[in-house]
């Protein structure tokens, strides 16, 4: 297929600039990468620039951001990340792909005056995505100075950056011209094969998330934001979602969640077992069997996915308390990225190497329901509240078996499940309702499940028990990541060397 070729060029091109990373820089313009077509280096950018190779996953989302999510927890002692210990390694290695990479390539596709409207428009949008997660990972960072060719680029505040990434977003998705598709990125953009279309849907879907992100701490420029978001046409079914292919004929391209869940390092929550089983909600969540899979030989053999046979870790566990070779007792991530089967002759489970295919979300139309479920309650723009919420879950459960997510074949929730879940979560519909069901339908993307709970304290996590005292989090759950050392010796006069670990983001109130 033309899709997998494209990523066999995106893994040559990644062994191309890791072979040539360490070049004396001295016969180089540090604001050019090669003079490959520009669409080639796009897919690259695309694809590691979600995270979705496992690598770079592991290292920012897996053992960071989906752990302060409380999607999952660390099943192994050797890690401290989830008790908001600081690898410096592991910050600073993916810190420096993304300035010294693929901000550099997204730059010269947009300030090459010769480049084609649709690929600076779609690089400007692509980037925005990118820096939204970079400054909701740490405030301040180098953002207007970035990979400009500047060596101590300035750091600018968060406020600057997203006002910035507003007025971007804004106007990129207006100069995207379906008449000029042809000279597009084409079947080298991974997500939407070059249509000028769903990145317009893109770009308006994460400017409306921009606008909830800040309409605590901006009101009216929110208001105003979400507003224009809506007019310029956000995403409307599961069909403009994001999404990023997987080839499982390539390692390095498989699916990430599938290739690192066989390191049993992860688990998962305690938070989502109680959220997904009707503990906290009252409700059996059908999600609860696409996203886990079963423990093997728990209590019901005879019906692998009762609701006893998923077990979740608590975040955040003192050393002695980590599973480690217990890590069977608890369970591993599900269908929706690892195809799991039940032996009834074994009574074990086991996982089908056609997970490697499925594909990874970058943006979904779930989100963007919920996010106009929250612009109805607070500024009754953007539909009726309940429907829009409604139709967050319903997209929810609804977005793995179709036919963009390939060779899923998971538990399916009938329409009488969803509809029965929907009922039993419904009634007058607010904010910690929207946030719960927002939570739960964003995963595993941990970048925004963190945001949302920063944002709105909801949903309701459980307090780490055995956090690193060096953390400084008396007691509150962590706000930020730490800046990699790099940044205190060579760029010391940006750098906020003052920042804490539970210092809030600008638009953080609760």
């Amino acid at each position: 297929m033309k899709k997998n070729n494209i990523l066999k060029i995106f893994m040559a091109l990644l062994l191309f600039t890791g072979c040539t990373s360490d070049f004396d820089t001295l016969n180089t313009d540090p604001t050019k990468v090669t003079e490959l077509d520009s669409k080639y280096l796009f897919t690259t950018v695309e694809k590691r620039g979600a995270l979705s190779n496992w690598g770079i996953f592991q290292l920012m989302q897996s053992l960071y951001v989906n752990q302060y999510a409380q999607y999952w927890a660390n099943s192994t002692s050797y890690f401290g990340s989830d008790r908001y210990t600081m690898n410096n390694g592991w910050i600073e290695g993916v810190w420096n792909e993304f300035y010294s990479e693929h901000f550099r390539v997204l730059n010269q596709i947009i300030n090459d005056p010769d480049e084609n409207v649709n690929r600076i428009q779609m690089a400007r949008i692509y980037k925005a995505f990118m820096f939204q997660r970079w400054t909701d990972n740490w405030g301040a960072i180098p953002y207007t100075e970035a990979a400009s060719g500047i060596s101590k680029p300035q750091y600018d505040t968060q406020e600057t950056v997203y006002k910035d990434l507003i007025a971007e977003l804004e106007d990129a998705a207006a100069k995207l011209n379906p008449e000029k598709e042809a000279g597009g990125f084409g079947e080298a953009d991974l997500m939407y094969n070059g249509s000028a279309e769903k990145w317009k849907r893109f770009a308006n879907s994460l400017l409306l998330r921009i606008a909830i992100h800040i309409s605590d701490v901006e009101p009216e420029l929110a208001k105003t934001t979400a507003t224009k978001a809506l007019a310029g046409g956000v995403m409307q079914s599961n069909a403009d979602a994001a999404l990023l292919p997987s080839d499982p004929t390539n390692r390095e391209a498989t699916n990430a969640i599938h290739e690192i869940a066989y390191w049993n390092e992860f688990r998962m929550s305690k938070t989502m077992e109680v959220y997904l089983n009707g503990d906290k909600l009252g409700a059996v969540d059908p999600r609860l069997k696409i996203y886990w899979a079963p423990v093997a030989k728990r209590n019901d053999l005879n019906n692998p996915y009762a609701v006893a046979n998923f077990k979740g870790i608590q975040n955040g566990l003192a050393v002695e308390d980590v599973p480690n070779e217990n890590v069977g007792a608890y369970s591993n991530v599900g269908p929706f990225a690892s195809k799991y089967s039940y032996d009834a002759t074994k009574q074990e489970y086991k996982s089908l190497d056609a997970g490697k295919a499925l594909p990874m979300f970058v943006f979904s139309y779930a989100e963007t329901c919920f996010l106009k479920a929250e612009a109805a309650l607070r500024w009754n723009i953007g539909g009726d509240v309940k429907a829009n919420y409604d139709e967050g879950i319903r997209a929810s459960m609804q977005q793995w078996p179709t036919e963009r997510t390939g060779t899923y074949a998971g538990p399916v929730p009938t329409d009488q499940e969803i509809n029965d879940y929907i009922a039993a979560v419904g009634g007058t519909i607010d904010q910690e309702k929207i946030s719960t069901q927002k939570w739960l339908a964003l995963f595993p993307d941990g970048f925004e499940g963190w945001t949302e709970f920063r944002r709105t304290g909801y949903p309701d996590f459980i307090p780490v028990p055995a956090p690193d005292p060096s953390a400084g989090l008396d007691g509150e759950f962590i706000s930020r990541l730490a800046y990699p050392e790099i940044e205190k010796n060579l760029n010391s006069n940006s750098f906020n060397s003052a920042a804490k670990l539970k210092d809030h983001m600008w638009w953080q109130t609760k």
